[in-house]
């Protein structure tokens, strides 16, 4: 018996420990008054009232909610409907979606709480996180120690008291602690979503864009198209003047004689006119 105590010791994580098995009559402890959510940062937020799972799935439209003690090796996490109620006394997981989509095993769920470890609750996770159970029909049951959300409490106290001290040693009056509280504490409060367009949005936009482009490209070659006809009409006009001229030329040949020339001849055909009279 000491020794499968140990193998199974052994493989279970470091922020895993196993207890004994559970009575029958054994309930499990949890404070009552409040329902307690633990995110995947790490963090607990108490709500004093039942809470509708929806109301906190609109703010986090990937993930799920299941009971802190629905975890069970070998299968799948149970996830929270949208319209079920989270009871006063309870403790519940935010998790993300692929959480609810695979069998759980030991690997799964250490590797995937590793991201504790980037926050302040890293030392915590070490010092015996989760419980190991064995059910009554021989699968292991791991469910949130009572200890951890404790000490996450304090240590979400501790900082929050001492924000509240930093404050007071900033807020002088009424009016700086409004302006202090809709900067710093609001804005904590307050969960950021970038502003994304959506497709067909963006589709129509760049589909705008193009046209625009494609219209000045267009106006450009016709008013290319326009100047080199222009020029064209101007050659032409200037190349039937020059016929024009030179025929005029051709058909009255006096135009053509010199000056000089030209009065000889005048007298000659007055001097013929003379005789035949």
């Amino acid at each position: 018996m000491g020794i499968n105590r140990f193998l199974t010791q052994r493989m279970i994580p470091g922020c895993l420990y196993a207890v004994d098995p559970p009575t029958a009559s054994r309930p499990r402890k949890s404070a009552t008054g409040c329902v307690k959510l633990i995110t995947m940062d790490g963090q607990v937020k108490v709500f004093h009232r039942p809470v509708i799972a929806s109301e906190l799935l609109t703010e986090h439209p990937n993930h799920r909610i299941c009971h802190s003690d629905s975890f069970t090796i070998g299968q799948k996490i149970p996830a929270l409907q949208e319209g079920e109620l989270m009871k006063l006394g309870n403790s519940y997981f935010l998790l993300p979606l692929h959480f609810f989509q695979s069998v759980l095993s030991f690997v799964t769920l250490a590797s995937s709480f590793s991201s504790f470890q980037s926050s302040s609750t890293s030392a915590l996770l070490m010092q015996r996180a989760f419980e190991v159970h064995k059910t009554p029909s021989g699968k292991l049951q791991i469910r949130v120690s009572d200890e951890f959300l404790e000490k996450i409490r304090e240590t979400q106290k501790r900082v929050d008291d001492a924000g509240v001290v930093g404050r007071a040693r900033v807020c002088t009056s009424a009016a700086l602690e409004k302006d202090y509280r809709q900067l710093v504490v609001d804005s904590r409060e307050r969960q950021w979503k970038p502003k994304l367009e959506t497709i067909k949005e963006a589709e129509r936009k760049r589909d705008a864009r193009r046209q625009r482009k494609k219209d000045r490209q267009d106006h450009k070659k016709e008013e290319k198209k326009q100047k080199l006809m222009n020029k064209r009409q101007e050659k032409k006009i200037k190349k039937l003047k020059k016929e024009v001229s030179a025929d005029g030329k051709h058909q009255n040949p006096q135009h053509a004689l010199p000056p000089h020339d030209r009065k000889v001849k005048k007298e000659d055909t007055r001097k013929t006119k003379g005789k035949k009279i």
